[in-house]
């Protein structure tokens, strides 16, 4: 179809930030903003083979609404990871994880459709009980797949651009955890601390 402008990634891709079984609002200064929405980035190693097509379908999708526009003056849902985790380093968190890698963000009103891969065979997360079981999979960190659409939009002012709806993600596999500490860390000052004393004991302080 001419006006299809989806790609769907040939390689697994690590997820973070998933929020795709409820719907959230971007928080600033503690505060939603805007309209909640279903939601996953994607951190595309510089090296993925998926990179180069999926950036011929995004500059595809642009060129359908403005033929002979330099792209450079439009907006795609792509950065470096350097730049983002200097973002990150700006505002006192760790972004290490984004080094070495694209970062593509992803959203929709609709809930994209959930699958995982389970012994050799895809199943998808189409009843409430499925997702209840699966769903603590999806976390920041994991191994995904995903199908995504690129649509052409034009903003306020002149700042248009290309933003991409996720369609379907796919869990793949385990990956390590994004923003979440070492237990044994956080509770460092119990190891050896463990005792018979009744915690309690003749307290009487009311509460």
């Amino acid at each position: 179809m001419a006006n299809d402008h989806s790609y769907t990634f040939q390689v697994s891709t690590r997820g973070v930030f998933l929020s795709v079984f409820e719907p959230k609002a971007f928080m600033k200064n503690g505060k939603p903003k805007g309209e909640a929405k279903y939601s996953a980035t994607l951190l595309i190693p510089e090296t993925s083979p998926d990179l180069a097509p999926m950036k011929a379908v995004m500059a595809s999708a642009a060129r359908s609404k403005w033929a002979d526009r330099p792209l450079g003056e439009l907006k795609f849902p792509i950065t470096t990871g350097a730049k983002m985790a200097e973002k990150a380093t700006a505002r006192g968190k760790d972004g290490s994880f984004y080094s070495g890698n694209v970062v593509l963000k992803t959203s929709s009103k609709f809930p994209p459709i959930a699958s995982i891969i389970q012994g050799g065979r895809i199943i998808t997360l189409d009843s409430d009980a499925l997702k209840a079981q699966w769903k603590s999979k999806f976390y920041s960190g994991c191994q995904v797949a995903a199908s995504v659409n690129f649509v052409p939009y034009e903003g306020d002012e002149g700042a248009d651009g290309v933003t991409c709806y996720i369609q379907s993600i796919l869990w793949v596999g385990d990956g390590e955890r994004i923003g979440q500490k070492d237990q044994a860390d956080v509770f460092k000052s119990y190891v050896g601390q463990q005792t018979n004393v009744d915690p309690l004991g003749d307290d009487d302080i009311p509460f």
